[in-house]
C-alpha cells in the first residue's frame, strides 16, 4: 500500500487496502477455530465461480456486494491466490482432520453447554462459519436452530416459536441478523463466541434476552483470548465508549 501511495496508483491503492480488510477478518474468524477463515475463502471462491465469468458484472456485483467490474475481479482474485499459496503447504491431511477445527475455544464452548445442558441458550457469533463450525461439535441430542439473512418472516418467525418452546435447544445467530428486533426472553443464557468492534453489537444481542416478562437469571458467556487481534478489538471499543 505505501509503495502505490508512493506512485499515487490508487487503483492498487483501493485493492490492497481491501485485500488489508478481509485478511483482518481472516484473523478474526481463526481466533474461534483456525480452519474457519479457509472455509470461508472456499464460499467466497464458489460463490463466484457460480456466477461465471466476469462478463457477467451484475451477478458477480450481486455476490459481493461489488461497485463494478474491477472490484469484481480484485474481489475473485484474493481467494484464488489464498487457495493456491494453501496448496503449496501440503497439509492436505490436517485440512481434512474434523479434529483440527476443534479449537480451545469450541472446547470451551462446548464445556459450558453442557452445563447449561437442561436450559436453552443463544449462541451469537460475527460469522455464519464460525457458527457453522462450532454447530459440528454441540451435542446432537439437543435441537439446534438458526435463521439465515435469505430467510422469510414467516420462516424466521417459526424458527423463534419452535426455540422458545424448547427444552434446551441452542439458537445459532450472527450478530446481524440476531442483535436487534428479536424477542428471546424465553431464553437467559446466552454466549458470545467473538466479538464486533462496535461494543453496541454485544450489548443488543445480550439484550434479546434481557426483556420484559424474562423471570430468570439471566448468564451471560465472553469467550476470548490474550491476542493481539482481539487486544486491539477491546481497545477500539473502550475508546469508542470514552
Amino acid at each position: 500500500i505505501r509503495r502505490s501511495r508512493s506512485k499515487n496508483d490508487n487503483n492498487n491503492i483501493k485493492k490492497y487496502s481491501s485485500y488489508r480488510m478481509t485478511v483482518i477478518s481472516y484473523i478474526r474468524q481463526s481466533l474461534v477455530s483456525p480452519l474457519i477463515p479457509i472455509e470461508s475463502v472456499k464460499r467466497s471462491q464458489q460463490n463466484f465461480d457460480e456466477v461465471g465469468k466476469l462478463n457477467d458484472v451484475g451477478k458477480l456485483k450481486d455476490v459481493g456486494k461489488l461497485k463494478d467490474a474491477k472490484d469484481a475481479k480484485d474481489a475473485k482474485e484474493l481467494p484464488k491466490l489464498f487457495l493456491e499459496n494453501l496448496k503449496r503447504l501440503n497439509i492436505d491431511s490436517w485440512l481434512q482432520d474434523e479434529k483440527s477445527s476443534y479449537s480451545s475455544r469450541i472446547h470451551a464452548i462446548c464445556t459450558q453447554a453442557k452445563v447449561h445442558e437442561h436450559e436453552k441458550i443463544i449462541i451469537f457469533s460475527c460469522y455464519r462459519t464460525a457458527l457453522d463450525c462450532i454447530n459440528k461439535y454441540l451435542p446432537k441430542s439437543r435441537p439446534i436452530y438458526t435463521i439465515a439473512a435469505t430467510d422469510k418472516i414467516e420462516t424466521r418467525g417459526q424458527v423463534i416459536e419452535e426455540f422458545c418452546q424448547s427444552t434446551n435447544g441452542i439458537f445459532l445467530l450472527t450478530y446481524d441478523i440476531g442483535s436487534v428486533g428479536l424477542n428471546l426472553q424465553a431464553c437467559s443464557t446466552v454466549f458470545l463466541a467473538d466479538f464486533w468492534w462496535n461494543a453496541s453489537k454485544s450489548d443488543q444481542a445480550v439484550a434479546r434476552v434481557i426483556r420484559p416478562g424474562q423471570q430468570s437469571t439471566i448468564n451471560v458467556y465472553y469467550f476470548t483470548s490474550n491476542t493481539g487481534m482481539e487486544n486491539a478489538l477491546f481497545k477500539l471499543q473502550a475508546d469508542k465508549l470514552a
